[in-house]
């Protein structure tokens, strides 16, 4: 579809949309059932999460009209990775509106759908970084909000994009489905050929994490040596697309020969090692490939090194997805108030350890699923960049 800019309005958000903030719940109010909370960790980049969900009690909900959300409201993030956007679906109702979490409600005339792509592309994220406030954490201000300015077509124009953009997102989201029920598949093929790992009916050996290999992280990266092009520098945000997908779109580098210091040091992975998320989501786990080049950020991610040849990477890449690991990463979490994974309790994590045979007989099995992944892989590349290519069409 060609688009003829000249002709369309740029008008001020405030303009064009409602801007509400959000109330500061008393966490000590939270209950089991009730009106949801949309905290600031439910904003994601693109989409509404329901992870760990927080409720509050029907009775309140006179008290709260002005915080209360609907259908379609388009949601951002204001504190700390500012800019993300979201559309709440009404399986979230009914739900009201945390603190430093923005509620943006378009007025007649206005797509919420066109407004909420327009707010994809990287450019508004940086703009919102470089409004924001605060050293430790980004602060950003609904009232810069309202003066940023969009563009505006005529609403039937609006609508024909928001067509076209959903349709390469259909197919971008369709890729990933594949993806997962393929991942599926291996979980499944891993359960029949070892059963369950937490009752271990099959009387494999058991034995401890730190005692099939060695486990440590990577040596720290100051922000005086990150820069904004060369080596990329992954944060533990990286990691899901990086599991999932086999890339993750960071904006963070370190210098060629900041990498080949390291290397030369023998603090870069290699290939079949293991990288496990040890903040905030916890238990994820990368397999690292020939051929990657990257860093990684210290202490939020576990580096898994030098297995020892009755373990294979692939397996114990699946024994993070068991109940058994699941398990006993809860209960590491007892009494702890932050998400957290040490070195000393990955170390002590049990595992069951069968003959390297059928540990290899089902990393063929995972071979070829993942090289089916890899196609599907290079198809989503595709559509994403279809994706960019049109959103910077419309809207740079």
């Amino acid at each position: 579809m060609r688009v003829d800019k000249s002709k369309w309005d740029i008008s001020y958000f405030k303009d064009i949309a409602v801007i509400l903030n959000g109330y500061a719940f008393k966490s000590d109010k939270y209950c089991s059932d009730g009106i949801r909370i949309i905290r600031i960790t439910n904003v994601q980049d693109g989409f509404i999460e329901d992870n760990g969900p927080k409720f509050y009690p029907y009775s309140t909900e006179n008290g709260l009209q002005k915080y209360m959300l609907r259908e379609n409201d388009l949601l951002i993030s204001l504190t700390g990775n500012v800019g993300r956007v979201g559309i709440l679906n009404d399986s979230f109702l009914p739900a009201a509106l945390n603190q430093r979490v923005g509620c943006i409600r378009p007025k007649n005339k206005v797509n919420t759908k066109f407004i909420y792509y327009q707010l994809r592309k990287n450019s508004f994220k940086e703009d919102c970084i470089n409004s924001s406030k605060g050293v430790a954490q980004l602060n950003m201000s609904t009232e810069w909000l309202k003066d940023y300015k969009l563009f505006v077509p005529p609403l039937v124009e609006q609508q024909e994009i928001v067509a076209e953009l959903d349709a390469v997102q259909a197919m971008i989201d369709g890729y990933k489905a594949q993806i997962a029920d393929l991942d599926d598949l291996a979980q499944s093929i891993f359960l029949d050929m070892f059963g369950d790992p937490t009752i271990n009916s099959k009387g494999w050996e058991i034995l401890k994490i730190g005692e099939i290999c060695e486990v440590t992280s990577s040596k720290r990266i100051y922000q005086s040596e990150q820069t904004k092009s060369g080596i990329p520098f992954y944060k533990i945000s990286d990691f899901p697309n990086l599991i999932e997908y086999g890339y993750s779109d960071t904006e963070i580098f370190i210098s060629q020969a900041k990498y080949e210091e390291l290397k030369s040091q023998k603090l870069v992975p290699n290939e079949n090692d293991l990288l496990i998320t040890s903040r905030g989501t916890l238990g994820l786990c990368y397999i690292v490939k020939d051929g990657d080049r990257f860093y990684f950020q210290d202490g939020m991610i576990t580096w898994l090194r030098n297995l020892k040849p009755t373990v294979l990477s692939a397996f114990l890449g699946f024994m993070f997805q068991s109940s058994l690991f699941k398990n006993q990463i809860e209960k590491a979490q007892n009494g702890s108030t932050i998400a957290y994974l040490s070195i000393s309790m990955i170390r002590k994590f049990d595992m069951i350890v069968p003959p390297i045979k059928l540990q290899q007989h089902f990393a063929t099995q995972v071979e070829v699923i993942e090289q089916q992944k890899e196609l599907l892989r290079q198809q989503l590349a595709d559509a994403e960049t279809l994706m960019a290519e049109r959103m910077q069409y419309y809207f740079s």
